[in-house]
């Protein structure tokens, strides 16, 4: 089990090179295939054509500042890109498949980010986005959800720090869900690496669901030696008791099931997806 192909999309805002470097680190590490992927939104149809005070001369100097913004982000996304090839030795002349080696290289759409990146990551072992944040970069603050919940396929968050070494110490946090099943699945290549591996549950599991004993005993059969830890629930909920329990352990990947209930419902009333999402400080892999 490998990863080979790596999506990352780059915006050119401020989350943009921890989500680079991320994607970089894990071509590296697998000899894969990064994809860069620059999404650019068209400036004119951005532009609230139908609106009261909206003159021709308005909406021309809207679309022009729209088209400097753009090339702006586009212009940072590419010098990101091209650094962390540099840094991590990705080798941007080599096409996907034909080396024996991290190779990386660079694409550029136009459209909405969400819809394009959730798309072209169908058919990705991996998409790598950054934490969102709302203040520091907009652009990307739903992307992360956009891409789980329409992708089918797993999303690594890069945090503001990350580890030189992903998968040193991998935390699953198991609840018995098919969510969860599905992320483990996903993140056995990074588990087949890992120096130490940590099968949580937190607080009682759902009746009839396999516990945390039972995946321990299956995840053996790959040659991997889990430990199980089986906490009760912190008073802050069995969210921060996760987070928590993986700061206290040095974890580098937190391996997590996202949305085990309604999205909307965790949207709206919160969950544990909800507050691993923002406030994680470790590379956190989750799937849907």
């Amino acid at each position: 089990m490998s990863i080979r192909t790596i999506l990352v999309p780059l915006t050119g805002g401020e989350t943009c090179e921890r989500a680079a470097e991320a994607a970089a680190r894990v071509a590296k590490a697998f000899d894969g295939h990064l994809f860069g992927m620059h999404v650019r939104s068209d400036a004119a149809a951005s532009v609230p054509y139908v609106a009261d005070g909206l003159t021709a001369d308005l909406v021309h100097e809207l679309v022009t500042s729209a088209e400097r913004e753009g090339d702006r982000r586009k212009t940072r996304a590419r010098e990101i890109f091209d650094s962390m090839c540099e840094t991590f030795a990705l080798d941007t002349s080599t096409p996907a498949g034909d080396a024996d080696k991290p190779t990386a290289h660079w694409e550029g759409r136009t459209g909405a980010i969400g819809e394009v990146i959730a798309r072209e990551a169908r058919i990705m072992d991996l998409t790598v986005v950054p934490q969102p944040d709302i203040e520091l970069d907009p652009i990307t603050a739903g992307l992360m959800d956009e891409v789980m919940t329409r992708s089918g396929r797993a999303v690594l968050m890069a945090p503001k720090t990350l580890p030189e070494h992903v998968s040193e110490r991998v935390m699953i946090a198991w609840n018995g869900s098919t969510e969860a099943a599905r992320a483990v699945a996903d993140a056995m290549p990074f588990l087949l690496k890992a120096k130490e591996i940590f099968v949580l549950t937190v607080g009682e599991m759902t009746r009839g669901r396999p516990g945390g004993n039972a995946l321990a005993k299956t995840l053996t059969c790959h040659g991997l030696k889990p430990v199980v830890l089986a906490e009760d629930c912190g008073p802050s909920g069995v969210d921060d008791t996760i987070l928590d329990l993986a700061k206290e352990h040095g974890i580098t990947l937190l391996v997590v099931g996202a949305y085990s209930h309604s999205r909307w419902r965790e949207l709206v009333l919160g969950g544990v997806t909800r507050t691993v999402i923002e406030k994680a400080t470790m590379p956190v892999l989750m799937s849907h």
